[in-house]
């Protein structure tokens, strides 16, 4: 299978020139250095010159110099590569810094977070907005119950009406910033609070207004970001984006579609790289929750031909593990761990060569289970 490969790491490139030629040249004197020292005492023996001491310490000498020279000159090529890998990885996390600082300005969030900024119930982290709002919450009830137990009615209202500004205010600012999707949420937290009121329905107004005309620069901005951030295989930023987008314009079409487009496009990519990796069983789980998820996409016709082959492949590798496992076992006499897994084989998959194999084996290996 070809295609796009999946990454959670960047991909280095290949060696820079510079350390291949110091590694061939490092590997060259390695080798040359213990040849020339044999020929030259080969010359000298055939010569019939008799071996001084300072020849040989000199001679000695040379070995190590050169033995040296190239463990150096390999070292200077490993630190070659690392630097090459280390600058890669430094501009790959800079891309990624790019379109994080990008998505910051365009939404005039400086924390960064704006545009991939779900509700908090599904991201499952806690931040310092969380920890105010928790905090604000418990104003409320205090406030609440000190109201309750003066029972005076103006000052309930006047609380009241405070919240409900305050509401409000949150409100307009999610707007203001480009956060409709957490606009909505502060909308319908409100209107569970304090009802249907007029305030409310003007800001609701408000929303449906802010996303037409917010969509379409949206929708442009972060198509291109995310097309960006697939071309690098940065998979994870690219979704991150793509569903702050849906999250702000859920009624978008062509949000969703992008959305679904971009979740397609990861998995797919995953289906190839672990193909790539002969992780077949992995390969084959991913591409039949493909078909499952998309089964009308175009990827999918070209993956239902390949099914049968990750899964003949994935049962390949599967036998042999079988096999390794079941040499182990009967080398260490542990007869009926090996009973058990001769009988697996030959009950799931029993035309196999394994099967054929282990079949035989079966009443010999019961009678050293039981003995």
């Amino acid at each position: 299978m070809t295609g796009p490969r999946n990454r959670s790491e960047p991909q280095y490139a290949a060696s820079p020139l510079a350390s291949v030629l110091l590694t061939a040249l490092g590997i060259l004197v390695l080798i040359m250095t213990p040849l020339a020292s044999v020929v030259i005492f080969a010359a000298r023996v055939r010569q019939g010159t008799p071996m001084e001491g300072g020849f040989i310490m000199a001679a000695g000498a040379v070995v190590v110099l050169g033995v040296a020279l190239g463990g150096i000159l390999v070292a200077l090529a490993a630190l070659v590569r690392h630097a090459h890998q280390q600058a890669l990885a430094a501009e790959s996390s800079a891309r990624a810094r790019h379109a994080e600082q990008a998505i910051s300005y365009y939404t005039n969030d400086p924390d960064g977070h704006a545009r991939h900024r779900r509700d908090r119930g599904s991201s499952g982290q806690w931040g310092k907005d969380d920890a105010e709002t928790l905090i604000s919450h418990f104003c409320d009830i205090r406030d609440l119950m000190q109201v309750d137990t003066c029972g005076d009615s103006g000052a309930r209202e006047r609380l009241r009406t405070s919240l409900q500004r305050a509401a409000s205010e949150g409100i307009i600012s999610a707007i203001n910033t480009r956060r409709l999707g957490k606009a909505r949420e502060l909308l319908g937290d409100a209107e569970a609070a304090y009802g249907k009121t007029a305030t409310l329905e003007r800001l609701h107004v408000k929303i449906d207004e802010a996303e037409k005309r917010n969509e379409p620069l949206d929708y442009a901005f972060t198509k291109r970001v995310v097309e960006s951030a697939m071309a690098n295989d940065e998979w994870s930023l690219a979704e991150r984006c793509v569903q702050a987008l849906y999250f702000d314009h859920s009624g978008s079409v062509r949000c969703r579609r992008l959305w679904e487009d971009t979740r397609r496009a990861r998995l797919y990519a995953h289906i190839q790289s672990c193909a790539d990796e002969h992780l077949w069983a992995e390969a084959l789980a991913a591409a039949e929750e493909f078909l499952g998820r998309f089964p009308a996409s175009l990827e999918a016709d070209a993956l239902r031909e390949e099914v049968p082959t990750l899964r003949a492949n994935a049962e390949i590798l599967q036998r042999k593990q079988y096999e390794v496992k079941f040499k182990e076992l009967i080398s260490s006499r542990h007869y009926r761990e090996a009973l058990r897994i001769a009988k697996h084989v030959v009950d799931q998959f029993p035309k196999s060569p394994q099967a054929l194999a282990l079949r035989d084996q079966i009443p010999l290996l019961e009678k050293r289970a039981a003995g």
